[in-house]
């Protein structure tokens, strides 16, 4: 994979600077600059770098210890009740994971019609535990170990734990703000996604220390290129058949958080003047970000960013009396007292929101 062949091969015993070394992991800046003259494959995947130590002389200094446990855990939920409901027939397509477990309490969702689960802190992690399928289970497996490897082995055990699961906070955050009446998250994705942050962080502080960084910046585009073909491909409906639908804003939320963790918490081979004004400037992004989710999540009822008015309940309703045509139309909710009153009309179906579009909707009841 890209991700490892960008981690370079070094030996744990360049652990430390003039200790152990080889001449070529601690010679000066112009023998290493040497390496620039050889041809041009080469070059690419071992470029010149500045200062005593690169980033590839501590990718074996820590075992994939958290990768392994993360990609355990995930895998080990999904098998064992996949298995229980599907049986061997049925696996591959068989949602599993905790909330097969304990039903209703670890997805991550907003408000399920009027009732409000904004409270309930525990889902902004706990819904990573739960996958729809074998393919999403599996891809997301795949993304953990290509990128958590790497960083586990530079960063070590707990900087990886902690930005992985600060990405799954951020990506369900994300989703939050942007689209609070989606039906369910699930999947470890915010995580998968904050690793490959974290590793654009690493080019961000230590380029010059990064012998393998311009083929670390062709792997982790090339999963931006995965990204936005699956994106295509739900577009046309080649995904959207099994009624999953993959959730853009937790994706980027996953990534940002990633970026901005990576920034603060990545191994600096060589601290820069500028690198400091980075970090300042994205913690007061950070604070600002926080502040504006705060606001959003305050609100009741949810609202997403692109609606003029919040609800917690849609359904969709046929009555030519009142609406003044011939077809069935959305009706949205903001209380329990609206949501009883369209309830005891004969023609009303409570839907999924995804099912309404914003054309012919009607917010609150005529009374």
């Amino acid at each position: 994979s890209l991700i490892i062949a960008a981690g370079g091969g070094a030996s744990p015993s360049g652990l430390q600077p003039g200790v152990g070394q080889s001449p070529s992991a601690s010679g000066s800046p112009s023998e290493r600059s040497r390496m620039l003259n050889g041809n041009s494959i080469e070059s690419f995947f071992r470029a010149s770098t500045s200062g005593p130590l690169d980033i590839e002389d501590l990718d074996c200094k820590h075992r994939p210890i958290f990768t392994i446990i993360q990609a355990i855990v995930a895998l080990g939920l999904w098998f064992v009740t996949a298995l229980q409901i599907g049986g061997w027939p049925g696996l591959m397509g068989v949602e599993g994971g905790l909330e097969l477990l304990w039903p209703g309490e670890s997805a991550m969702v907003v408000h399920d019609g009027c009732e409000d689960h904004r409270q309930e802190v525990w889902r902004y992690l706990s819904y990573q535990f739960t996958h729809v399928n074998f393919q999403h289970v599996v891809l997301n497996l795949a993304f953990v170990c290509l990128n958590g490897t790497r960083s586990e082995g530079i960063h070590g055990h707990v900087r990886v734990a902690c930005v992985f699961n600060a990405g799954v906070a951020g990506a369900a955050v994300s989703q939050a703000i942007a689209d609070p009446h989606f039906s369910a998250l699930i999947g470890m994705s915010g995580g998968c996604y904050a690793l490959i942050g974290m590793q654009l962080a690493d080019l961000l502080i230590n380029w010059k220390q990064t012998r393998c960084r311009y083929a670390l910046v062709l792997a982790l585009a090339a999963q931006a290129g995965i990204e936005l073909i699956c994106l295509e491909f739900q577009a046309a409906d080649f995904i959207q058949s099994t009624d999953v639908i993959a959730s853009t804003p937790a994706h980027i939320g996953g990534y940002l958080t990633g970026i901005c963790s990576g920034v603060f918490v990545n191994r600096n081979l060589k601290v820069k003047r500028c690198e400091r004004l980075m970090q300042a400037f994205l913690f007061a992004l950070f604070v600002a970000a926080l502040s504006f989710a705060a606001t959003r999540l305050a609100a009741w009822p949810p609202r997403a960013l692109w609606e003029s008015a919040g609800w917690c309940w849609v359904g969709q309703a046929y009555n030519p009396d009142l609406f003044g045509s011939d077809s069935w139309w959305c009706v949205k909710c903001a209380g329990q007292s609206c949501v009883d009153y369209w309830l005891q009309q004969p023609d009303v179906l409570t839907v999924r929101p995804e099912q309404c579009t914003p054309l012919n909707s009607f917010y609150g009841h005529p009374q």
